[in-house]
């Protein structure tokens, strides 16, 4: 981490003055004009805002409080609590390490986001507010910087480094003169943004290089690049229609090294576009998923390398963004919705068709193989009632997770050891169900979820073999962890009723609930729609909320809230804070495999487990411990760490 961590739990806040920390191994310590405490190493500084702190109340409503360091000396600091009652409970820094807002006087989403390679934050959705994402509006030299009619997509870049209106990087809007909505967002490695979308605009921008610039009728799919290194107009490196005459929805996107771009959604179109040798190649009736590959980089209809329809005599549906998965070899899976009995399945799938009106759907595709073998596996997934499959997620080694909510209390198929194998009640519960690769058998599955309304919207399942969900929860007894962020449910009565966001993670067998926390303020909604970790399971949430109190941080983009839905994107600490990733093995056939922990380390644990990532499935692993005080200190960033297994000590890791 580029910044120390800790997490302080106090029965009473007048303990507080009790807490000192000490720094060894650096050169100085001092406070600065903003309040940041900077520590001076051989290394460079290491630079920390002020903590986050609130109090909660009897009632148990959460009340902030302005906290500030104490500089003692110049190894040493404390904390100040300003305005904290002395005898109710204080937390300080529980895990969020940035949240910003993101909204004026209208209503805005968040459905997706994007790290760009330098760490930067990269967002895209729908607003009708002509200042978004604040006053004074978008940033100078914007392709589009005034709003058109309605709803326009916009796309912004934020870097959380940055302080205050300096992490707006760049923000613009993308529409015509009706209404436009972008879905999902990618960036690469030269920092190009691609979006993809759907517009109502006939005068939506296209560029002279487009593979369609004529719109269709009804609602088109956009695809649109933009490289914000460039000026005005010219930012607009490639935009395209795709479409047919009925309508259709771009959902998700992924881009790949050479810049080819696929894309997800469904049509109602009978004369969608699909290419020659495609698996299927006629409309099936409603709507019907679509999968298509174009190469901007071609001249005209030579960019379409790849387009099929996927369906039924029903409707096929997808949710924004997560939907669609492409691994380094091509293959193409995607993931939603359907009441089509007759939806296309594979020999052995785990589920030959709908088990009741709409079940979910995961469907893998080989563009490379002949037209009708194309479907390599495809199954359908749910119970005795209607499914929402709204997300799913595709590891190294072809595993498939998908998640959603579910009402069917009786026959959701769970696993024996899932952490939640029974359905608790409410309109729905989430779930998270994990796929073999050829998609004939069921893993892993489980529910969660309170007495309440509870689902999925997007989720992460990579490398590391650990699951993390995101949502939305209208139950106050929803499953949270201990030293979480948010331990207590905040929502309250609201347009869509009493919703808090939440974040989850699962290990790998969906048995043990590793991380769960509230996440929102009181007396609105929050929803989360899309999530993105790093390997040391510090992650971004994006989506929107209705409350004033939603939780930010000092030295954010924007800390008020404005009007209606406004988005929210906030870095969150999964260990949480106390727990990190602490270095690699000693080398062995594999290599060097990083070392971690799955648990909080801290006073009251019983214990907490060792994670090694990356290692062969079928190898086998060696680990040698020594209760024995370390004879010389760990160096992290220049401050030494000692680790006594003796000691009660509290520090900084």
């Amino acid at each position: 981490a580029e910044h120390l961590e800790y997490d302080l739990l106090l029965e009473r806040a007048s303990d507080l003055e009790q807490v000192v920390v000490r720094c060894d191994g650096i050169e100085c310590l001092e406070i600065d004009a903003a309040g940041n405490l900077v520590l001076a190493t051989a290394l460079g500084d290491l630079t920390q805002p002020p903590p986050l702190t609130w109090q909660v109340r009897p009632d148990g409503e959460r009340e902030p409080v302005v906290c500030r360091y104490r500089r003692i000396d110049g190894q040493r600091y404390g904390f100040e609590a300003l305005g904290a009652a002395p005898e109710l409970p204080l937390v300080v820094d529980p895990g969020l390490e940035w949240s910003t807002l993101l909204g004026v006087n209208g209503n805005e989403s968040l459905p997706d986001f994007a790290f760009a390679p330098d760490g930067d934050v990269v967002a895209c959705g729908p607003t009708n507010s002509a200042n978004f994402p604040k006053l004074p509006g978008m940033t100078p030299g914007a392709f589009q910087a005034t709003k058109g009619a309605g709803i326009d997509a916009y796309v912004v870049r934020l870097d959380p480094e940055a302080t205050g209106s300096d992490q707006l990087v760049f923000a613009t809007f993308l529409g015509g003169a009706s209404e436009e909505r972008a879905h999902a967002c990618s960036v690469d490695d030269q920092g190009l943004i691609t979006v993809v979308g759907r517009t109502l605009s006939a005068g939506f921008p296209t560029t002279p290089n487009a593979y369609d610039s004529t719109h269709n009728g009804g609602e088109d799919v956009f695809i649109a690049q933009l490289d914000p290194a460039l000026t005005g107009t010219a930012q607009l490196v490639y935009s395209t229609f795709v479409g047919g005459s009925q309508g259709e929805r771009g959902r998700d996107l992924h881009v790949d090294a050479a810049g080819v771009v696929t894309v997800c959604g469904g049509t109602a179109s009978p004369l969608f576009p699909t290419s020659l040798g495609a698996f299927d190649t006629t409309h099936n009736g409603g709507t019907d998923a679509y999968v298509l590959r174009l190469d901007p980089g071609l001249a005209g209809s030579d960019q379409l390398l790849y387009s099929t329809l996927l369906g039924g005599v029903g409707y096929e549906l997808m949710s924004v963004g997560d939907q669609l998965n492409v691994d380094e070899q091509g293959l193409i899976t995607i993931a939603g919705t359907t009441d089509s009995g007759d939806y296309p399945t594979t020999s052995g799938a785990y589920a030959p068709g709908p088990a009741s009106g709409v079940d979910g759907f995961v469907s893998r595709l080989d563009p490379e193989l002949p037209g009708p073998q194309q479907l390599v596996a495809s199954t359908c997934i749910g119970g005795s009632l209607d499914e929402s499959l709204n997300a799913s997620s595709v590891d190294a080694s072809g595993v498939v997770t998908v998640a959603g909510w579910t009402p069917s209390a009786a026959d959701f198929p769970t696993t024996a050891s899932a952490y939640q194998p029974a359905y608790a009640g409410g309109d729905t519960d989430a779930f998270v169900t994990r796929f073999d690769p050829g998609l004939t058998t069921l893993l892993f599955s489980t529910l969660l979820g309170g007495t309440g309304p509870e689902g999925v919207n997007s989720l992460q399942a990579d490398g590391s073999g650990l699951v993390i969900v995101v949502g939305s929860v209208g139950s106050s007894d929803f499953p949270t962890t201990p030293g979480a962020y948010e331990e207590t449910f905040q929502g309250g009565p609201s347009t869509f009723g009493p919703y808090d966001a939440f974040v989850a993670r699962f290990d790998p067998s969906l048995s043990e609930l590793q991380y769960s926390t509230f996440l929102g303020g009181a007396a609105s909604h929050d929803f989360a729609y899309s999530v993105s970790a790093d390997e040391e399971l510090v992650a971004v949430v994006g989506g929107v909320t209705q409350a004033s109190d939603f939780p930010t941080t000092p030295g954010a983009f924007d800390t008020t809230y404005a009007a209606g839905d406004d988005c929210f994107l906030t870095q969150l600490d999964m260990l949480p804070t106390g727990a990190q990733t602490y270095g690699a093995s000693s080398a062995g056939c594999a290599g060097p495999l990083a070392i971690g922990v799955d648990s909080i380390p801290q006073v009251g644990n019983h214990g907490f487990g060792i994670l090694c990532t990356n290692a062969p499935p079928t190898s086998v692993g060696f680990m040698a411990l020594t209760l024995a005080p370390l004879a010389s200190p760990l160096a992290v960033f220049g401050v030494d760490v000692w680790v006594d297994p003796f000691a009660l000590i509290w520090a900084p890791t």
